[in-house]
């Protein structure tokens, strides 16, 4: 018996772990998703306050709502494992490997500037949103965003590529009402950065800037996206809620293999 799977057989997996993730989503109800999200065995919050577990489980939505200026976002992250078309929906605590295809889809409740930074395991930061350009074409993913309007990001026809340094990686999702001229200011530097010196200090400071901040993995079930899937069916993608503000930050993590 050979030792390797197959492409089919490592497709239907994932298909079947976000059907998981999706019954969970839809049938099992908020209180056994918070209870799941927040005791799931993976990686380490350096600054997360979250409220006390009791509250959490009775009422999860306070895990959100404690803080009163923030923007609400239903967003998924979404991947295309790179031996299938298919996408699936990764949340944090998943893995992907090197040489996968993602993106995010995103809709904020009301106008807002949005910022999505991602660090890899050497802390390699990179802003994914605004972008002015990708691989060379130009895309203006620029601030603000509209309230009550669905963005695939970077593009509808484009994806961001997983590269070959394994680890685990992780994403920063900030909105706020008012543009952060500090993280503006940060991104540009990343942006314009020669070197992987230069690259790098750019990002510790970064992180410094985000460890001001309250880091959360909250999230409440959101709305549903349609996209297009294999053989041109349209793919169901249940997003999650996030509440993020000028003091909360909203950080995902998955396993890069």
């Amino acid at each position: 018996m050979s030792g390797k799977i197959d492409r089919d057989t490592l497709t239907a997996i994932d298909q079947y772990a976000n059907e998981i993730n999706e019954y969970i989503d839809r049938k099992i109800g908020p209180d056994l998703y918070c209870h799941l999200f927040f005791n799931m065995p993976f990686g380490t919050l350096p600054t997360e306050k979250p409220l006390p577990p009791d509250e959490i489980l009775n009422n999860p939505s306070k895990a959100l709502q404690s803080d009163s200026a923030f923007i609400e976002l239903n967003a998924a992250l979404i991947y295309t494992p790179r031996w299938s078309s298919h996408p699936l929906r990764l949340k944090s605590g998943g893995r992907m490997m090197s040489g996968d295809r993602y993106k995010f889809l995103i809709m904020p409740e009301k106008d807002c500037y949005l910022y999505i930074f991602q660090s890899d395991a050497s802390g390699q930061f990179s802003m994914l949103f605004p972008m002015d350009s990708f691989r060379g074409v130009r895309i203006d993913n620029r601030n603000p965003v509209k309230g009550q309007l669905a963005y695939e990001l970077p593009g509808p026809k484009s994806s961001f590529i997983l590269d070959e340094r394994r680890g685990i990686e992780r994403i920063y999702v900030i909105a706020v009402p008012e543009s952060d001229t500090q993280l503006e200011e940060l991104g540009r530097q990343l942006n314009k950065a020669q070197n992987d010196e230069s690259h790098k200090k750019i990002g510790r400071e970064l992180m410094d800037y985000l460890n001001t901040k309250s880091l959360t993995h909250a999230a409440l079930p959101g709305v549903t996206f349609n996209m297009d899937g294999k053989g041109g069916n349209r793919v169901k993608i249940n997003a999650e809620k996030l509440q993020t503000s000028k003091e909360r930050v909203y950080l995902m993590e998955f396993e890069h293999r």
